[in-house]
């Protein structure tokens, strides 16, 4: 199991009830009911390595709440899991790296497994490019 933490954000517990059956074992993951409760685990228990929202939720959407994600961890790989299509907002949020892939409902478990670990391989290319060591050429590394 990768000890970075997944973040599931629902407006149904029973949605967030099966997440933690089906994938618990395999990932490092958290649930919280509501995009608001997701913002308040990020600024308590953050950072997530990846945040996976449904679209549709009260208060406001999958889009919106990674946008602030973003702001408050911009390593942070968002997924958005969606029964509906929203092509015009999806396509630009994918294209500004706000999102890093649409998860289609419904997802066959295999298929969501394979997307999640993609999306920590993301935050880890994320972390190393926003390190300054791992950006850092020494002089010694140079000469060799």
């Amino acid at each position: 199991m990768n000890d970075h933490k997944i973040l599931i954000v629902d407006d149904d517990e029973w949605i967030l009830s099966c997440f933690e059956r089906l994938l618990g074992r395999c990932f490092n993951l958290e649930t919280a009911i509501g995009p608001l409760r997701g913002l308040q685990l990020i600024a308590e228990n953050g950072p997530y390595a990846v945040v996976l929202s449904d679209m549709r939720m009260p208060v406001m959407n999958g889009l919106a709440l990674l946008a602030k994600v973003k702001e408050l961890s911009p390593s942070t790989v968002g997924l958005i899991l969606t029964g509906n299509a929203y092509p015009h907002e999806i396509k630009e949020c994918l294209r500004s790296g706000l999102l890093f892939k649409l998860v289609e409902k419904p997802c066959p478990l295999d298929r969501l497994k394979t997307l999640l670990e993609e999306a920590l391989a993301k935050y880890e290319e994320n972390v190393q490019r926003q390190s300054p060591v791992a950006n850092y050429a020494s002089p010694a590394r140079e000469l060799a």
